[in-house]
C-alpha cells in the first residue's frame, strides 16, 4: 500500500469537500436531490444546523432519530414551545376550497369548478408533542451522490376534523404536525375510504380499471406545497385529492384525482 506524504494528504483534504448544501426545502411529495429525515421543512441538518460529517471515512451515514416527549408549554431546542406553534397553526381555521376544473387523471368528479367553505378543526387538547433530534448524514467524497441531511424537528400528534360546506368532507383523523420553525408547519394524511363520513368519493367516477381507495391531504402553513401556484400568508395552504388505484396493476403507484385546493389562490 502506498502512503501519501502528510502534507499532500492535508492539501487533498483542503481541496475536497462535500459539495453544496441543498437550497431550501423541497415541496412535499417532491425531491430536492437530497435526503432528509421525515417531517417539516428541512432547512438545516442535525442539531448544529449543518449537514453532519457522516462516518469517519467521509461517507454519509443514515439519519439516527432520537425522540423525546415534550410538554406543550416547554421550550424545545428549536427555541419555542409546542403551545406557541399551536396558538398559530392549531385551533379552528376557516378557509375556502376550490374544486379544480382541470380534467382529472383517471376520473371525473361532479364538483369540478365549484367553491365551498372548508374548516380545519385541530383539537389542541388532544395534542402530544415530541422533539426529534436527528444526527448523521453527510456528503460522499466523490460528489456523485446526493448529500444526506438529517433534520431535527418538532412533531405534534393531534386530532383533526375536516368539514366542507358542500358535504364532501366531514371526516376526522389523527395527524402529525411537523416543523423546524415557529413560522410554519406541514401535515399529510391518508384517509381510507371505509372511514369516510363525507360524500367526497360519491361524486367521483373513476375510469375503467381504477377504483377510489380514500383521500389524500397535504398542507403547509403559510408556505408552498406540491403543485401550489401561490402562498397565502397566515393560513393553511394545501389540497385534498382522491386516491386512485389500478385494479389491473395493484402494485402500481397511487394517483391523485378530483383535487380541491385551499385557499383558492393556491390552485393552478
Amino acid at each position: 500500500m502506498t502512503v501519501r506524504p502528510v502534507l499532500g494528504t492535508l492539501l487533498f483534504l483542503l481541496l475536497t469537500g462535500c459539495g453544496s448544501e441543498p437550497s431550501g426545502p423541497a415541496a412535499p411529495g417532491s425531491s430536492s436531490g437530497s435526503t432528509s429525515g421525515s417531517g417539516g421543512p428541512a432547512t438545516s441538518g442535525g442539531s448544529s444546523g449543518q449537514p453532519a460529517a457522516g462516518s469517519p471515512t467521509g461517507d454519509p451515514t443514515p439519519c439516527v432519530d432520537t425522540r423525546s416527549a415534550v410538554a406543550l408549554g416547554d421550550k424545545t431546542a428549536l427555541g419555542f414551545a409546542p403551545a406557541e406553534l399551536l396558538a398559530k397553526v392549531g385551533g379552528t381555521q376557516e378557509l375556502s376550497l376550490e374544486w379544480l376544473t382541470v380534467a382529472a387523471a383517471n376520473a371525473t368528479h361532479t364538483r369540478a369548478g365549484t367553491e365551498t367553505s372548508l374548516t380545519l378543526a385541530f383539537d389542541d387538547a388532544s395534542a402530544q408533542a415530541s422533539y426529534v433530534d436527528s444526527v448523521g448524514g453527510g456528503c460522499p467524497r466523490s460528489g456523485e451522490a446526493p448529500c444526506i441531511v438529517c433534520t431535527s424537528r418538532l412533531e405534534i400528534a393531534i386530532d383533526l376534523k375536516l368539514t366542507s360546506g358542500d358535504g364532501a368532507l366531514a371526516d376526522s383523523t389523527r395527524v402529525t404536525l411537523s416543523t423546524t420553525s415557529l413560522s410554519t408547519a406541514t401535515v399529510t394524511a391518508e384517509l381510507a375510504a371505509a372511514s369516510l363520513a363525507g360524500s367526497y368519493l360519491e361524486g367521483i367516477t373513476p375510469d375503467a380499471d381504477y377504483e377510489a381507495t380514500g383521500i389524500h391531504l397535504e398542507a403547509a402553513y403559510a408556505a408552498s406545497f406540491a403543485g401550489s401556484h401561490a402562498v397565502v400568508p397566515d393560513a393553511w395552504n394545501g389540497f385534498v385529492a382522491a386516491n386512485l388505484r389500478s385494479t389491473k396493476t395493484p402494485t402500481a403507484l397511487t394517483t391523485y384525482a378530483a383535487h380541491g385546493y385551499f385557499p383558492p389562490a393556491t390552485a393552478p
